[in-house]
């Protein structure tokens, strides 16, 4: 399939899933300020053979990867380990404007949650509603396999991404430090 191009219906592995409904679908809606805040999108699980859909919004976030290194990684390394990934297709563009990739994980300290890994939007298609959708879908996923919590890790100086989060119904509860070995 090329880049940029809606994928069949039935294609892929995950349901799709945009509303509350599970129409596959949302409509319009118009914000206070007049703009059009949410778009026809679907929201959709991307198995390992559409790994790439993803690399677009995904490079946005992680510049030093190139398409057949981000989806050899994904596909060979993070998805035997756990690794998820989630698209947004937005109808305008035509093809997957967002991205959330996320692992399950058992710990001491947080007992069964989801992992937030990435989450990520093309700079055209920000504003649009599509990771708050993410987040969303990342929600129902976390209450279908009975995780506690959803974590959710964004560098320091991404700003837009704590505003979206703490909108979202996120808290700061920990810091992630780190250490170069």
């Amino acid at each position: 399939m090329a880049a940029g191009r809606n994928p069949p219906a039935g294609a892929g592995g995950g349901a799709a899933v945009t509303d509350s409904t599970g129409s596959g679908r949302t409509s319009a809606r118009t914000s206070p300020d007049g703009t059009d805040t949410i778009r026809p999108v679907k929201i959709e699980e991307l198995e390992a053979e559409r790994t790439w859909l993803a690399f677009d919004p995904m490079r946005q976030l992680r510049p030093h990867l190139t398409s057949t290194g981000f989806v050899r990684l994904v596909n060979e390394v993070q998805r035997p380990e756990g690794y998820r990934l989630v698209a947004s297709w937005d109808g305008e563009l035509g093809r997957v404007a967002a991205a959330l990739g996320f692992r399950q994980v058992n710990s001491l300290a947080a007992g069964r949650h989801l992992a937030v890994d990435d989450l990520t939007t093309l700079l055209a298609a920000r504003g649009r509603g599509h990771a708050t959708r993410l987040l969303a879908w990342a929600e129902r996923e976390a209450r279908r396999l009975g995780c506690e919590h959803i974590h959710l890790d964004a560098d320091t100086h991404r700003h837009e991404a704590h505003r979206l989060a703490l909108r979202a119904g996120y808290s700061i509860s920990a810091f992630h430090l780190t250490r170069r070995v």
